[in-house]
């Protein structure tokens, strides 16, 4: 317990909206992956918008051009790495994107975006270096080198990616569908599809001229489950 309150008082995750009290926790791991309370986030309705499926920070948020996106100032990488050159890539040339840190005091379970079915899944063995900003200025192709499993979803005609990374202690993502075999495995907007047994980073990725950012939507900024970020075009 002195181990889980010192982590607690260091990432300064909320206690407010935890799911139980912090005695009830026997873990770290258990605390870290716990759920919310009812209530504490609300999905904008709407069936055009599109929701971040995350607590955490927006980080970046751009267009991929000439098959590259950024990772930080200074940094890209290359779109058909992260996809692992899926058969998939072709779609998402000079599509939008946007890139979600989790950072260790955040809600590490990860949502759907929007009313979607998995479509297929790609997972990629890889390290797990850190992900947290300095690591994103730090390290090249940081996002293709470390593990992560990729989620194509179909939403209303539409297709997206959803790239969950894996980081420093983060050996686990775990998903409430079968990766083996997802097809018809339906979620509805804001309904849970996995979680991060450590925090990381989630990429999400729309068609070209498929989707757009909300005016408002500004990075580096916080923002939490269920907030809308953009909407079908």
């Amino acid at each position: 317990m002195p181990l889980l309150r010192a982590y607690v008082f260091f990432s300064g995750a909320n206690l407010a909206e935890a799911e139980k009290e912090l005695c009830s926790y026997l873990s770290l791991q258990e605390f870290f992956t716990r759920s919310l309370k009812a209530g504490s986030r609300t999905i904008a309705s709407g069936k055009e918008l599109i929701v971040s499926p995350v607590d955490g920070t927006l980080s970046i948020i751009g267009e991929v051009q000439d098959g590259m996106m950024i990772q930080a100032k200074g940094r890209s990488y290359s779109l058909s790495n992260l996809l692992k050159q899926s058969d998939l890539v072709k779609y998402f040339e000079g599509g939008k994107y946007l890139v979600f840190y989790l950072a260790p005091g955040d809600y590490h379970r990860i949502h759907s975006p929007c009313n979607a079915e998995v479509h297929s899944c790609i997972f990629v063995h890889g390290g797990l270096l850190p992900v947290n900003p300095q690591a994103t200025r730090l390290y090249k192709n940081l996002f293709v080198y470390n593990e992560r499993l990729i989620t194509f979803l179909e939403c209303r005609g539409n297709l997206s990616a959803m790239v969950q990374i894996g980081a420093l202690n983060v050996g686990s993502i775990q998903t409430l569908y079968n990766i083996n075999h997802p097809n018809r495995s339906f979620f509805e907007k804001g309904e849970e599809m996995a979680r991060f047994e450590m925090g990381s980073t989630v990429v999400l990725l729309f068609e070209k001229e498929r989707f757009a950012f909300l005016d408002t939507l500004r990075a580096p900024s916080k923002i939490c489950l269920g907030n809308a970020i953009g909407q079908w075009t």
